[in-house]
């Protein structure tokens, strides 16, 4: 008999059957936020239910979770690390997948999405699932997305052109929800995360979001923490992730491919690049406005000019010394003056 454990351990402890062929399934044990689940002693009851487990034979008990919260949760949980609950570890990443559990991921989507029964009907036209159970950037979070009934505003007929184009070119998804769809303070957001490499600590952005306001001279916020977290809210749910480290919470790109367009979106306009590098003032934005020089995103004059700016500004904003350092080389290496 199987049986999915939704949230609580209790469930499964009350269908328990000595002797009896069970299996227990749950997803996600640890959630997104592992902290709070050792915290709850959530450890201690699924070692407890192990141990049971494994005095019965005619038991299996499968557990999920996402390889990061994993190790990040074995690390603070002396109950996991002394269990070597890592010694049963399967990692499962996306080319193991065969395509019949591609198909399922997909079927799934689709039975638990609003699509109206016409936008499926173009996913099963002439067996078009084949299409995207085969192409390469298949991927669980894109099937997510096209499946989304919020993020589609397009008629029945139009809807396969959108599949294909989103699979073929993810960064493009990205545009009309960063335009149109988000206002500036999510789109702040976004840019200051893709300037760091793509992550960030919690802190960081929060600090770094206010002082972009301040230099973009953005008034109409009512209150600094309350439109932080709302703002953060918004672009977890579209364009970043947000997850429990060793360090503390940690915001990172939902896909890579929002880099690439926020780079292409941005890359002639020099004013917001530099404010937003102001605004950071982190080595890893450093190194991400020169690795664009270097891929010819930018031009080394425009790189200049960003680099004295900042130089400038952090000089006379008192900033780390390490990061003043770093531009200083940067500007000596590439022959520029500050």
């Amino acid at each position: 008999m199987f049986y999915d454990i939704e949230e609580d351990l209790n469930d499964a402890e009350q269908v328990y059957r000595n002797g009896e062929k069970q299996i227990f399934y749950f997803d996600d044990f640890l959630g997104s936020n592992y902290f709070e689940a050792i915290e709850n002693k959530k450890d201690s009851h699924v070692v407890k239910f192990i141990d049971r487990i494994k005095q019965d034979k005619s038991k299996k008990f499968i557990l999920t979770s996402r390889t990061n919260i994993l190790n990040n949760g074995i690390i603070h949980s002396s109950i996991f690390d002394n269990k070597k609950i890592q010694k049963n570890e399967f990692l499962l990443v996306i080319q193991n997948l065969k395509s019949i559990e591609k198909a399922h991921i997909l079927y799934n989507h689709i039975w638990f999405s609003n699509l109206d029964i016409d936008f499926i009907e173009e996913i099963y036209k002439d067996k078009r699932y084949h299409n995207i159970i085969k192409h390469k950037n298949f991927n669980p979070r894109l099937v997510e997305f096209i499946t989304d009934t919020d993020r589609i505003e397009i008629p029945a007929n139009k809807y396969w052109e959108f599949i294909v184009k989103t699979l073929d070119n993810p960064k493009d998804i990205w545009s009309n929800n960063f335009k149109v769809q988000s206002n500036i303070f999510v789109r702040n957001l976004v840019m200051l995360t893709v300037f760091n490499g793509g992550r960030i600590l919690e802190d960081d952005l929060k600090f770094s979001f206010n002082e972009l306001n301040v230099i973009e001279n953005i008034k109409n916020m009512s209150h600094t923490e309350k439109d932080f977290n709302l703002t953060a809210q918004m672009a977890v749910r579209s364009f970043l992730n947000r997850e429990s480290t060793f360090w503390g919470k940690n915001y990172s790109l939902f896909n890579p491919s929002i880099t690439d367009f926020v780079l292409n979106e941005y890359c002639e306009n020099i004013p917001k690049i530099t404010a937003v590098c102001k605004s950071l003032c982190t080595v890893e934005s450093l190194k991400t406005i020169v690795a664009l020089e270097k891929e010819n995103i930018i031009s080394s004059k425009n790189l200049s000019r960003i680099l004295d700016e900042l130089f400038v500004y952090s000089f006379e904003k008192d900033k780390k010394i390490d990061y003043l350092i770093f531009i200083s080389h940067l500007l000596a290496d590439n022959g520029f003056g500050a």
